[in-house]
């Protein structure tokens, strides 16, 4: 169980892992990822002792995010799909 501190990050980022790829409608969580925030997301999530104020700035970042597959992540990064297409 993590810490009460990153209780509630926990619980909003696994609201949001219960969607689906907006482009593919992939859903197996293991496979989804926030774009184009993720890597920033998980960082702070595995900090120690996060207080309210980074709780607020990775619920922001999680929120203006969208929920991508890895394979589509790939594909953003490359150009090959665009947001425009969703």
């Amino acid at each position: 169980r993590p810490p009460r501190s990153t209780q509630g990050v926990s619980s909003a980022a696994s609201d949001v892992y219960k969607r689906q790829c907006v482009h593919c409608k992939e859903s197996e969580t293991v496979c989804l990822k926030f774009y184009p925030h993720d890597l920033a997301i998980r960082r702070k999530v595995k900090r120690v002792g996060i207080n309210e104020e980074s709780q607020a700035e990775i619920k922001e970042l999680i929120n203006s995010s969208k929920i991508v597959c890895r394979n589509c992540w790939v594909k953003l990064d490359n150009d090959l799909i665009e947001f425009d297409t969703f």
